[in-house]
């Protein structure tokens, strides 16, 4: 009891948890939207990923606001509920209500399908991530699709989240509720007519298993994500790429290559490991002013990805 009100609590700390940390993995994510900072929007795009995965699989075992059993109704439910709310006269919800567990259910879509095309256009683009093998060798025209179809994604994620925000604001005014920091401490006002969570709510011991279960496949996911990308090669990978360097073929044969193509001089060349592979990749800028990248495996002189880099 809190100000003589009586307290329920609704949020299990888990999906207090997964909220907070995905509205800052998705921040900074569509804040680093850029080539100088692929690397936070990468990691910060892992991180959704690997909510996505818990938040999925608690909707089956969670708590019981938590699951979608609990919020996903009808559409005629979800219209009424609507309308009711433009009168005034909305019912209270202890959990999400209609419209917002659509909404919910809308954002887990939009935000997979984020992360989908954010690992398709990192593998294609960059050659890096879990599908850096299965991009390989794609055209420009895969590039160009997935980065607008990532670009699409992502401002269509943030119209549905002021759209959320606007409901949330709304519902807080109709039922003189902050439902921010209900979302922060878990608790709502309780009322007569809506029996405490805790009464239907599983046991201790299946939740803190169901719990444990959901963080050990979203991190295990996680890893799986990550486990593509150069930056996650671990020291045993990177020795024996050091060893393979005697056998690589000479960085000036592919210069060549890369100027003859593309008339043009070298801006930059650098080795890299790539997907586990020492991958040379060559900028050159062309007589019409634009910017070539070509990729070259090092040791089998195999041309990997040739894509002007206004297409990126």
């Amino acid at each position: 009891m809190e100000n003589g009100i009586e307290k329920v609590r609704v949020w299990d700390p888990l999906i207090r948890i997964f909220h907070w940390t995905l509205v800052a993995a998705f921040t900074i994510a569509y804040f680093t939207d850029d080539e100088d900072l692929l690397l936070p929007h990468v990691w910060a795009g892992y991180v959704v990923v690997g909510l996505l995965v818990f938040r999925i699989l608690w909707g089956f075992v969670g708590s019981v606001h938590a699951r979608f059993a609990d919020f996903v109704c009808s559409r005629a439910t979800v219209v009424s509920f609507l309308w009711d709310t433009l009168q005034g006269e909305g019912k209270r919800y202890l959990g999400h209500n209609p419209a917002g567990g659509w909404m919910i259910i809308l954002l887990l879509v939009l935000l997979s399908l984020l992360g989908v095309s954010g690992l398709v256009l990192y593998g294609a683009d960059e050659h890096a991530g879990p599908l850096a093998g299965m991009m390989a060798g794609v055209g420009p025209g895969v590039v160009d699709f997935s980065e607008e179809a990532h670009e699409f994604f992502a401002n269509l994620t943030i119209f549905l989240v002021i759209i959320h925000l606007a409901g949330v604001a709304v519902e807080s005014i109709l039922h003189k509720e902050n439902l921010v920091w209900a979302m922060v401490s878990g608790y709502k006002r309780a009322e007569e007519a809506e029996p405490p969570a805790s009464s239907r709510s599983l046991g201790k011991g299946a939740s803190l298993l169901g719990g444990a279960f959901a963080i050990g496949l979203a991190i295990f996911a996680l890893g799986v994500v990550g486990g593509g990308d150069e930056v996650m090669a671990d020291p045993p990978q990177r020795e024996i790429l050091q060893k393979d360097l005697k056998d690589l073929q000479p960085l000036e044969h592919f210069i060549n290559e890369a100027e003859s193509v593309h008339s043009g001089r070298l801006i930059e060349a650098e080795l890299k490991v790539i997907d586990g592979r020492n991958i040379y990749e060559i900028e050159i800028l062309d007589d019409s002013g634009r910017v070539w990248e070509s990729y070259y495996d090092a040791q089998t002189g195999e041309l990997l990805h040739n894509v002007q880099e206004e297409d990126k």
